[in-house]
């Protein structure tokens, strides 16, 4: 018969059956396995244990894959992965850490946009100077500056962070408004 390898596809699929059923030391030991196997484990890799420590109430495996050992092998936190953490700190009412990781959270997808907003201008300038050399244009004063000067639209991360955009959005079970009381007052019990 065929050689069939498990490839990181295979793997999160089984991290994910893991996490469904609340075995999160099972889904850690694929972790592993994936990785003895030279697979590299990727974002969802990542969220999906996250969520599996935090479905059974392992909040601080869940804070050190997404603090120190995400980092260490080079995987960006994405949304789901700060939210899976978020949520693993909220069920065992580490409140103060999840609204401090909530805090992190915004910084980190904000710096994110920001490198996407600038490597997808780079790219439409790219295409629109390739465009302009088709066309025979030497000059840029000959087209319109309007398309490479436009920003992107905020990605739909990002627009969950921003305030225009929250009014129907929960975080961890709670409005905007409820977080940030919370955030306000724990500021306020820190000095």
């Amino acid at each position: 018969k065929d050689n069939l390898q498990p490839n990181i596809i295979t793997y999160n699929a089984a991290i994910a059956a893991c996490e469904q059923s609340r075995q999160w030391r099972k889904a850690l030991e694929l972790m592993q396995t994936a990785v003895l196997s030279d697979l590299t484990l990727d974002t969802i890799s990542y969220s999906t244990a996250i969520s599996a420590c935090g479905k059974a109430g392992q909040w601080q495996r869940a804070l050190y894959l997404l603090q120190e050992e995400m980092p260490r092998m080079g995987v960006e936190a994405d949304l789901i992965a700060y939210s899976s953490t978020i949520n693993a700190l909220a069920q065992v009412g580490q409140w103060a850490g999840a609204l401090m990781l909530y805090q992190d959270m915004s910084a980190a997808l904000d710096d994110q946009h920001r490198r996407e907003r600038v490597d997808l201008s780079s790219e439409e300038y790219i295409r629109e100077e390739e465009a302009a050399s088709r066309a025979g244009f030497e000059n840029d004063g000959e087209r319109s500056q309007t398309s490479s000067m436009s920003s992107p639209p905020p990605s739909p991360q990002l627009q969950l962070l921003d305030s225009r955009y929250f009014s129907d959005v929960e975080i961890v079970g709670l409005e905007r408004d409820e977080v940030q009381e919370l955030v306000a007052a724990t500021k306020q019990q820190e000095w």
